[in-house]
């Protein structure tokens, strides 16, 4: 069976919805377009109509799309507000974790410094001076002190060493302060510019995963005067911040408490990757020509993220032709779960090729990408020891014995997420 085939055989359970794939013009050999068309665009139309049912449920007249997972998601969104007249003003909010956190990490030292010894895939020493806001120069004057090699790998075994040498380096912590404050009025004018003082009621939107953003984001609000709640919706929370009230983040597919068998079968990382923006990451502000404007990375380079998004834009389209109040059902859900399990858990080889490519950096700072699901050799086959953003792309590339593999990785995915949604039950009975 092909894998077109396969996806209809899903769809066929959920009639409406594969009346909006139908209207969809796509080659039925690209795996791209197939992908986009039958998976990713149910996920992404599914998960706005709830979206904007909660949010007008709950009175919410503006929503924030935050940079760069809510490019997609904003776009979907002021397409079916548009067409179905709703009272919803969709906006996109420049951000990054690193452009909210860097001008905030002179409030609180400890804070910054778990922030910057983060572990990350490929994290050097000059990479943890970057997140702090070094320049070149002063990197190269400051690592000499901490008696550490610029470009040398450090594992996450050495990253308290790291840390304890950073807390006891004054230079060090001189010019982290400084760079902070520095990049705070940048960061409080943009904010203000964009409405979040005001005081109609508004939400943000993300894919979620740890829900740090929010966090952060209301934090810096609250040192500007503002007495808001932040209210949030996600794609999904694997967990939340120590102190965060969880009734203000509100989850599509799952939560920090339950989900765990769409936690098994999902990439969080193939998401990022696939729902991104076709601009580089938000670095920091600056005021120009009378109003506070983003600073932008590089533009990624991707060929398959243009060709997805036109497919993903067509079925929104097609969605919001062919409904005439937004569909929150059951049913949608349990048909995208159906879904991504088999192009996130299942890949074909054609589309761990076309979408393993796309660049990955699970670091706060981008640059040094590699790719989604690089190719494993015959060696790098068992689990310990190794990562892949993507594994089941990494599987597929690499061919073996995959179906081994896939259980092997899927039985420790339920382990983990076994102890986290114990953990986060816990915790939410305790907080009552």
């Amino acid at each position: 069976m092909d894998r077109l085939t396969q996806y209809q055989k899903i769809l066929a359970g959920n009639p409406t919805m594969a009346a909006v794939v139908r209207r969809v013009c796509f080659p039925p050999d690209d795996p791209v377009a197939v992908a986009s068309a039958c998976v990713l665009g149910p996920a992404l139309g599914s998960f706005t109509q709830w979206l904007l049912a909660n949010a007008m449920a709950r009175g919410v007249r503006r929503l924030y799309f935050l940079a760069r997972d809510g490019y997609l998601m904003r776009q979907a969104g002021e397409i079916l507000c548009q067409t179905l007249g709703l009272p919803v003003d969709c906006r996109y909010l420049y951000c990054s974790r690193y452009a909210l956190r860097l001008p905030n990490f002179h409030r609180d030292q400890n804070q910054a410094l778990d922030f910057l010894c983060h572990d990350a895939t490929g994290i050097t020493s000059d990479r943890i001076l970057r997140r702090a806001g070094l320049t070149p120069q002063e990197r190269g004057e400051i690592l000499p002190l901490l008696d550490l090699p610029p470009h040398a790998a450090i594992t996450r075994s050495r990253l308290p060493e790291i840390r304890r040498a950073l807390a006891g380096c004054p230079a060090f912590l001189d010019k982290m302060d400084r760079h902070s404050r520095e990049a705070m009025p940048g960061l409080a004018g943009y904010l203000a510019q964009a409405g979040l003082l005001e005081e109609i009621p508004y939400a943000l939107v993300d894919s979620g995963w740890i829900g740090t953003v929010q966090n952060t984001l209301g934090n810096t609000l609250a040192a500007m005067g503002s007495r808001r709640r932040l209210e949030g919706y996600y794609f999904g929370l694997y967990a939340l911040p120590a102190e965060a009230q969880r009734t203000d983040y509100h989850c599509y597919y799952f939560a920090p408490e339950d989900g765990l068998t769409k936690k098994v079968h999902f990439s969080n990382c193939l998401f990022e990757a696939v729902f991104t923006a076709p601009h580089g990451m938000t670095l920091g502000y600056r005021h120009q020509n009378g109003r506070y404007v983003p600073r932008l990375g590089p533009d990624p380079d991707s060929g398959v993220f243009r060709k997805s998004q036109g497919y993903l834009c067509q079925y929104i389209q097609a969605l919001a032709a062919q409904t005439q109040r937004l569909d929150t059902s059951a049913l949608d859900r349990q048909t995208v779960a159906k879904l991504l399990t088999a192009f996130m858990t299942r890949p074909t080889r054609a589309e761990a090729e076309a979408f393993g490519s796309l660049p990955f950096s699970d670091d706060v700072l981008a640059g040094d990408e590699g790719q989604l699901a690089p190719s494993l050799t015959p060696a790098r086959h068992p689990l310990q020891g190794w990562k892949s953003p993507w594994y089941a792309g990494s599987l597929a590339r690499s061919g073996g014995h995959i179906r081994y593999h896939q259980f092997q990785y899927a039985l420790l995915q339920y382990l983990r997420y076994s102890r986290k949604i114990y953990q986060a039950r816990r915790e939410r009975r305790g907080k009552r």
